[in-house]
């Protein structure tokens, strides 16, 4: 029996204390009928749709309701990185969100370094740390540090 967006379920209990998943049983009590049935496995399957509009906000181009992304999980907006169940890669696996987001970083990083974003001195940059370019220096010094790190330390935990 299929119980489409468990309408229809009124409430679930586990009716063995065996420790194996193939122990499992569970009395699945319906609402409609006041009837139960019992199953040795429940499936359940929860929609994925995007809650904000920040997509709508940086005109991102979608793929119906997620985010359209390239194969380095960049977005329609360069340097912009898209992981886990907002991009169209078709995958809600936990695991491959933890291998999105390593990519992601990964190329992240790619792109900073590139671009050279964090050795340019726009003077509104310089101007926002008090007009001292030694303080922004140092400041870029720290993030560069920071970023570096956060990768490494992303790297060491995804990896195992």
């Amino acid at each position: 029996m299929f119980l489409s967006g468990g309408k229809d379920i009124a409430s679930v209990e586990r009716t063995t204390t065996g420790m194996e998943p193939e122990d499992g049983e569970y009395n699945v009590h319906l609402s409609s009928s006041g009837s139960s049935l019992v199953a040795n496995g429940i499936i359940i399957h929860v929609s994925t749709n995007q809650t904000s509009n920040l997509h709508k906000q940086l005109r991102l181009e979608m793929d119906g309701n997620s985010v359209k992304i390239k194969s380095n999980m960049e977005s329609s907006v360069s340097g912009l990185y898209i992981v886990g169940d907002a991009n169209n890669d078709d995958s809600t696996n936990a695991y491959h969100a933890m291998w999105s987001a390593k990519r992601a970083a990964v190329n992240a990083r790619v792109f900073i370094s590139k671009q050279g974003y964090l050795d340019s001195f726009s003077s509104a940059m310089v101007a926002a740390a008090g007009g001292d370019e030694g303080i922004y220096r140092h400041q870029i010094d720290d993030l560069k540090f920071q970023i570096g790190d956060d990768i490494e330390q992303m790297y060491k935990v995804l990896s195992g």
